[in-house]
């Protein structure tokens, strides 16, 4: 319909508005990597840079991963790029450390980009605004994110998959299932943990459509085959960064060495970093947002079981999970201000206090006509909202089919 058509003014606000959550995020991510220095785990040294240098340079540690030939050389293949083009510039330790720690950071825009789309379905700008606020202010993210982690770049790449696979108003297509069969057959190669997780959302995703899981295998296949045929190269065996990671981990108990903890650490954990309270409020949200969003809810609690399941512990290996976490913390809390809205429900949207708050910030950013050109870009996503959640699709949306699992 016409009258449903986001007009090209109230596309360029939106544009801005997400630019600059966008470039508010990275700067926090850079200023906390550049002048907060530290190291969240010895494995961002001597698992991917060292090894991205000694390719560069042809200096650099060796580890013992990479002696018994068990670490892929996917990742530190790319920083070695990323190396590269920073020794274009200059020799220093800076050219060396400052292009990986930017590329580490445009890749953490992803999952506030993913964030924002979901608000934004959800509610418009203001779902936007929120739930990509959400992941782009979150602590751990700001403060993790610029490191070159296996557990970072796979977390990333997660959301991008989630994304296609779960798109929240639609029914993805073949091709679009291909796309997230993709990344999720990446996210395995980077990070082989959460291949149960993986699983989880591929459920959902595909339900009972045979077209959709033929599509995501196809794209997984690819994937994984050609980092099979990485390794054949660069390690001597098929898939050896694979069988010989879950054998000598795993099978022979090898990560134990390096400490064990109990099952329930990180249920604890997330308590002693974050606080009692604000630990509750999150399990709050996750079981809020979880009623309308199971599959990601059900990621998220996958990841958090299955490293509790392993022996040795650290803190970052549940960082995939705080991506989709943090976004969907966001989304319970946009469902939270439409549940308010409709109790509360005599004054416009237009006269609520968030409606104002969203004016006031696109007249500071975009001059005074932006304010009453996202009153214009809100209007089409706040009744594709009102039509998903109240029982009314307007043209253009779905309600039922196969994606029921995740929107409704």
């Amino acid at each position: 319909m016409d009258s449903d058509r986001v007009t090209p003014s109230a596309s360029r606000h939106r544009v801005m508005l997400l630019s600059c959550l966008l470039v508010l995020a990275a700067g926090l991510r850079v200023a906390v990597a550049r002048f907060m220095p530290h190291m969240i785990w010895a494995d961002e040294i001597y698992q991917v840079v060292e090894p991205a240098h000694r390719l560069v340079y042809g200096s650099g540690i060796v580890a013992w991963e990479f002696v018994v030939a068990m670490r892929s050389w996917l990742f530190p293949g790319v920083i070695a790029g990323v190396l590269w083009l920073g020794g274009l510039f200059g020799s220093g330790p800076d050219f060396k450390l400052l292009p990986v720690q930017l590329f580490m950071v445009l890749c953490s825009l992803v999952p506030v980009a993913v964030a924002w789309r979901w608000g934004e379905r959800l509610d418009g700008v203001r779902g936007g605004l929120v739930a990509g606020g959400f992941t782009a202010l979150w602590v751990d993210l700001l403060y993790i994110s610029a490191h070159p982690l296996s557990d970072v770049i796979a977390a990333d790449v997660l959301m991008a998959g989630l994304y296609a696979a779960l798109p929240l108003t639609e029914v993805p297509g073949p091709r679009r299932m291909a796309v997230a069969g993709a990344l999720f057959g990446l996210t395995f190669v980077l990070r082989l943990q959460l291949g149960p997780a993986l699983l989880v959302a591929a459920i959902f995703a595909c339900g009972r459509r045979p077209r959709a899981w033929g599509a995501m295998i196809l794209g997984g296949v690819v994937v994984v085959l050609a980092a099979g045929l990485l390794d054949w190269i660069t390690l001597g065996a098929p898939f050896r960064s694979i069988w010989l990671n879950l054998w000598l981990n795993i099978a022979k108990g090898v990560s134990s060495d390096y400490g064990t903890l109990p099952a329930s650490y990180f249920l604890i954990a997330p308590i002693l970093f974050w606080g009692f309270i604000p630990a509750l409020a999150i399990v709050a949200q996750l079981l809020i947002g979880g009623r309308r969003f199971p599959a990601l809810a059900g990621v998220v609690i996958t990841i958090f079981l299955t490293q509790s399941l392993i022996a040795h512990k650290e803190w970052r290996f549940i960082f995939p999970a705080l991506p989709p976490l943090v976004a969907l913390c966001g989304l319970a809390a946009i469902l939270e201000i439409q549940d308010m809205r409709r109790n509360w429900g005599a004054a416009p949207i237009g006269q609520c206090a968030g409606g104002n708050r969203i004016g006031d910030l696109g007249s500071a950013v975009g001059g005074g006509s932006a304010g009453a050109g996202l009153s214009h870009a809100l209007d089409p996503a706040q009744r594709a909202g009102k039509g998903l959640f109240s029982g009314r699709a307007p043209a253009g949306t779905l309600r039922r089919g196969p994606g029921r699992h995740f929107v409704a």
